[in-house]
C-alpha cells in the first residue's frame, strides 16, 4: 500500500474514532434497548458526510474493518447499521454500473438512499425471482438490518441478480415492520409475487455477487472485536472505581488474570480478522469467522465474570 493510501486509511479510522466518541457514545443508552432509533437516520447521514459509508471500502477491506471496530467500541448496533449502509452503497454502485445506458444510470442514481437486503451464502435462499413475460415476479420474506430509515428503495439480492424495489410500490401487506435492539434497526419484508419491470433486475457477475457476504463477515467480526474492546474498557473503569477489601478490585489477582486473558483473546480475534481480510477460500473464511467471533464472546465473558465476581464477593 502506498504512503497516500496509508494516510487515507489512517484518516478514515481516525474519523471513525472521533465519530464514535462524539456522536454515537452520547446517544447510547438514552432510550433503553432501542438506543434512540429515531436518531439513526441523522447519525447515518453524518457518517456518510464523513465518508464512513459511501467511501467505506476506498482504503481496502482492512481499513473498513478498523473503522467498524472503532465504531463498535461505542455501540455495536450503530456500527452494524453503518456496515449495512456501506454494503448497500457498494452494491448499489454495482447495480448502477450495470445499467444499459447513461439515462438509466441517471434515473437510478436519482434515488435518495437504497438499503440492501443481502443473500447470505450459508443460509437457504429466502427470495425467488421468476421470469414473467417481459418482467419478473419476486417472492419471499426475510428479516434484515435496515440501515436506512429514510430510504426509498430496497436492493434485494437473489443469487447473482439484484432486484431494485421502490418502497412506494409495496402493498400494505408488504410494508416493512421494525423492531430495534441497541440502535440496530431490524426490518421484515415480505413479497408475494411482486411484479417488477425488466429494468429493475440486473445480473451481477459471480465475483461481485459474493462480495456482500465477504464484506459482511469482515464487518461483523470487526464489530465483535470493537464490542469486546468496549466491554473491556468499561470493566477497567468499573474496576478502578470500586473497592473490595480496602483495594481497587482491579488490583485483585483474579481480576487481573481474567482481564489479561480477555486482552489476549481480543488479540487472537484481531489476528483471525487480519487473515480473514486476505483469504479467498470460502471454507477458510467461514472457519476464521467462527474463531474470531468465539474469541470475542469469550473475552466479554471473561471481563464480566472478573468484575462481577469480585464486586459481589
Amino acid at each position: 500500500m502506498s504512503d497516500s493510501a496509508d494516510d487515507s486509511c489512517a484518516m478514515l479510522v481516525a474519523s471513525a474514532r472521533r465519530f464514535a466518541t462524539e456522536v454515537i457514545a452520547p446517544m447510547v443508552g438514552v432510550d433503553g434497548r432501542d438506543g434512540a432509533l429515531e436518531e439513526l437516520g441523522g447519525v447515518l447521514t453524518q457518517a456518510d458526510d464523513l465518508g464512513l459509508v459511501s467511501h467505506m471500502y476506498a482504503g481496502g477491506p482492512s481499513a473498513a474493518a478498523q473503522m467498524h471496530e472503532e465504531l463498535a467500541v461505542a455501540c455495536a448496533g450503530v456500527a452494524a447499521s453503518v456496515l449495512f449502509a456501506g454494503i448497500g452503497a457498494a452494491a448499489f454502485e454495482q447495480f448502477v454500473a450495470s445499467a444499459d445506458n447513461s439515462s438509466s444510470q441517471d434515473e437510478v442514481r436519482a434515488l435518495r438512499r437504497v438499503a440492501v437486503v443481502p443473500q447470505l451464502p450459508w443460509l437457504p435462499a429466502v427470495f425467488e425471482l421468476v421470469g414473467d413475460g417481459d418482467g419478473w415476479r419476486l417472492a419471499g420474506a426475510h428479516d434484515f438490518v435496515y440501515a436506512a430509515p429514510d430510504s426509498d428503495a430496497l436492493l434485494v439480492e437473489v443469487g447473482s441478480r439484484h432486484a431494485l424495489v421502490r418502497l412506494d410500490a409495496l402493498e400494505p401487506a408488504e410494508q416493512l415492520h421494525r423492531s430495534g435492539l441497541a440502535a440496530c434497526c431490524i426490518r421484515r419484508v415480505e413479497f408475494d409475487a411482486l411484479r417488477l419491470e425488466a429494468s429493475q433486475v440486473r445480473d451481477i457477475d459471480e465475483l461481485r455477487a459474493g462480495a456482500t457476504a465477504v464484506r459482511l463477515w469482515l464487518g461483523l467480526c470487526a464489530i465483535a472485536i470493537g464490542n469486546a474492546r468496549g466491554a473491556l474498557d468499561q470493566a477497567r473503569r468499573y474496576a478502578e472505581e470500586r473497592y473490595q477489601g480496602g483495594a481497587q478490585i482491579g488490583r485483585h489477582a483474579a481480576v487481573q488474570l481474567l482481564v489479561g486473558g480477555a486482552e489476549a483473546r481480543i488479540t487472537v480475534a484481531r489476528a483471525a480478522l487480519s487473515h480473514l481480510a486476505t483469504s479467498t477460500d470460502p471454507r477458510a473464511l467461514a472457519m476464521l469467522k467462527v474463531r474470531c467471533l468465539a474469541e470475542c464472546a469469550d473475552a466479554v465473558s471473561d471481563v464480566a465474570v472478573a468484575v462481577e465476581a469480585v464486586a459481589v464477593a
